[in-house]
């Protein structure tokens, strides 16, 4: 009674909001895609690699850009139960096939990552790792594999089979912030995913020996018929952990770009500064030329005065010239006023709302096929694209028609 009483109406973190959960309320491993380490717009179904797939598929709720951005994800069959450790829980086991063997040993050289999430906080990790032959105990993994200069046939490749999750949660009232009406935030669930023999990691966070959690699975090795997919769960109550302890940076994440306003301020400043100084040369230059404009035309005007003209002409020398002659073209209609301009409004209007579209769809067309042929979550589905259609339909083109009519109408 005491554990329930103390497991009871506890809170795993999310990304911004937070679910409550009971003791044993069933918390869902979500798996979303894998894809290149170098490369994370190159998306791919999780289940595009022979992992253990669920009995009955069944598919996480996407937003509409979660869809656009090429995120699928699924349940997986992790029975993951919040309070209750697992120390050693099987998944199910993939026979070590040709094809299986293939398909691993491509995603390892390729340095794959996959993406899982548990409660709406996104997780990460190698799909394996490469290790250099006959490599002296110790050594950084990771180092063997930047070293461009060795053979690939050099290295084993081993199939992470184990995933650990070390999740951290907190009570539901200091989540919330009602504790003593002062606002404490909710900590994050941790997790790891284990490096494998005598890899390491600076940036992984690994809490548990690795050697405890399995040995992972020597594709090169011919006489693996079969490997074990297996998971282990550790719970933890970490009262004192904040709110920035709920988005703990993973590397293998796409990196966010971070906006230097101070760079952006210098270039504006810059720009300003740039504008000015050519403002002023720009006034200097015209007012010398006006200036120079009008002393070569009055002198001009005062001999043609002087030789030809009669006084009783009434020229007067004190008229504008020069720049000023011109102030009024502006208003002035150009000779070829309609080589540009559609005298057609309605067809007007059907122009400007395909002139954008148009060009959009052809290009989302190609990369679309593209993406299918290829298998990439980057594809968009059938529904999501009746939806952007709808979207195009019911916003963009009425838009367009009230605006070419409200434009028609102004004068």
């Amino acid at each position: 009674m005491a554990m329930a009483a103390a497991l009871g109406m506890a809170t795993l973190a999310s990304g911004e909001d937070t679910n409550e959960y009971e003791l044993k309320d069933e918390v869902f491993i979500v798996a979303n895609t894998i894809r290149p380490s170098a490369n994370p717009t190159e998306t791919y179904h999780y289940y595009t690699l022979p992992f253990c797939k669920p009995k009955e598929r069944q598919w996480d709720d996407h937003d509409l850009g979660e869809l656009l951005t090429g995120n699928r994800k699924i349940v997986t069959d992790y029975q993951v139960y919040f309070g209750i450790d697992v120390p050693y829980g099987k998944l199910c086991k993939v026979s070590m096939t040709p094809e299986t063997v293939k398909a691993f040993s491509d995603a390892i050289e390729d340095d794959y990552v996959f993406e899982m999430y548990v409660d709406n906080i996104r997780l990460s990790a190698m799909v394996g790792q490469a290790v250099q032959k006959d490599a002296p105990p110790g050594k950084n993994v990771l180092e063997q594999h930047l070293n461009k200069f060795a053979a690939a046939s050099t290295y084993d490749y081993y199939l992470n089979t184990h995933v650990h999750f070390d999740i951290a949660y907190n009570d539901a009232d200091i989540a919330l912030g009602y504790v003593d009406d002062t606002e404490v935030k909710s900590p994050v669930p941790k997790f790891v995913v284990p490096s494998l023999m005598h890899t390491i990691y600076p940036t992984v966070l690994v809490l548990i020996s690795c050697r405890q959690l399995g040995v992972p699975v020597n594709l090169s090795d011919p006489s693996k018929k079969e490997a074990s997919f297996t998971y282990s769960v550790k719970w933890r109550k970490e009262a004192a952990w904040t709110w920035e302890d709920r988005t703990v940076k993973d590397p293998l994440l796409p990196e966010v770009l971070e906006i230097h306003w101070l760079s952006i301020i210098n270039s504006f400043v810059l720009v300003m500064l740039l504008v000015a100084f050519l403002s002023i040369v720009m006034f200097r230059i015209l007012k010398q030329d006006v200036s120079s404009v009008q002393v070569r035309v009055i002198s001009l005007s005062i001999w043609i005065y002087d030789r030809y003209m009669d006084p009783e002409d009434g020229l007067d020398i004190n008229e504008e010239t020069g720049w000023k002659l011109v102030h009024a073209d502006v208003f002035r209609n150009p000779p070829y006023l309609v080589v540009f301009c559609a005298q057609n409004w309605v067809w007007n209007i059907v122009a400007c709302g395909l002139v954008i579209p148009g060009p959009l769809l052809g290009v989302f067309a190609f990369l679309n096929t593209v993406a299918i042929w290829n298998d990439s979550s980057a594809a968009l589905p059938f529904g999501t694209i009746m939806i952007l259609i709808c979207l195009f339909l019911l916003v963009n083109v009425p838009l367009t028609i009230i605006g070419g009519i409200a434009g028609r109408n102004t004068t």
